[in-house]
């Protein structure tokens, strides 16, 4: 009998203090934080591009005050050249920096129309001539973030949402930003005539162009959708402003697609234009290189 009334004041003793533990148990693994999303913000990362760019140069020249303005397709030097071309850049959650640069000539032979004016110099007859283009560019440019609708944190001025809008099923994920971008370019230009039995017109020029524009970037994970590619990206940023040391202006455009089959490596395939517009003591380039890119990119 005294054995049972003690088994019964030790039951109600315990039982309340089990529920009253039980809730605290629960409320803790509640608040335990929950595993990030591949659609959340990403780490920074470095990426390097190697690529052939393969341009054309298009354009009208001038040589000298008064001179003729003549086609860059008249005097042959409107040939597909390959064109090494490298970039290194760093990407973080909102703000991108990036630095490259490129080496271009081409040459050709061209015959020179009667009454042509080089330097103040009349060509009488048709003349054969040769000539040359050179182009070579070191630059960079900051890009900051404006808007990513997939991502937690659309904006830098609004706050992180409770649901991530970028993942998709088994595994996949979509990323996208428009950003404003500020570019500078340091570019080195020169052209040159020689006709036979006349003088020799040349134009050399450098200039800084500052530009200001904007652009996209477009990432999509598929994740086990397409076991295949480990991930698509897609770019694509324009920018416009003067040319420093030297009237006038300068136009840059980029546009590349990246196919990454292993993490890390991506084969890229593109287009990039650069136009110019330069006026130095009567000599006036309105040119510019555009062409295909073909390279790949590593990221580390």
């Amino acid at each position: 009998m005294h054995r049972l009334a003690l088994q019964r004041l030790v039951w109600s003793l315990t039982v309340p203090a089990t529920l009253l533990a039980t809730p605290s148990v629960r409320a803790a693994d509640d608040e335990l934080p929950s595993p990030r999303t591949s659609a959340e913000s990403m780490p920074s990362a470095w990426e390097l591009v190697v690529g052939a760019w393969l341009p054309r140069f298009e354009g009208k020249l001038t040589f000298g005050s008064g001179g003729t303005e003549i086609e860059a397709g008249d005097l042959d030097l409107d040939d597909l050249e390959a064109t090494p071309a490298a970039e290194l850049a760093w990407r973080g959650d909102w703000i991108s920096a990036a630095v490259g640069g490129f080496s271009f000539s081409t040459s050709g032979n061209a015959e020179l129309a009667p009454g042509t004016v080089l330097d103040g110099t009349t060509i009488s007859t048709a003349t054969a001539a040769r000539t040359t283009a050179s182009a070579w560019s070191a630059g960079g440019r900051v890009s900051v973030a404006l808007w990513k609708p997939f991502a937690r944190q659309t904006a830098l001025w609004n706050a992180p949402k409770e649901n991530v809008a970028g993942v998709g099923a088994r595994g996949s994920s979509i990323d996208l930003a428009f950003d404003a971008t500020l570019s500078v370019q340091y570019l080195s230009i020169s052209q040159r005539i020689e006709p036979v039995g006349a003088a020799i017109a040349s134009f050399d020029h450098d200039v800084l162009g500052l530009g200001l524009g904007g652009g996209l970037r477009f990432r999509w994970n598929p994740g086990e959708v397409v076991p295949p590619i480990h991930e698509i990206g897609i770019s694509a940023s324009a920018a416009i402003g003067p040319a420093l040391f030297g009237g006038g202006t300068f136009v840059e455009l980029q546009a590349s697609l990246d196919l990454e089959l292993v993490p890390g490596i991506a084969a890229r395939f593109g287009y990039r234009l650069l136009d110019w517009t330069i006026e130095s003591g009567g000599d006036r380039s309105v040119a510019g290189l555009q062409g295909l890119f073909l390279g790949g990119r590593i990221r580390f």
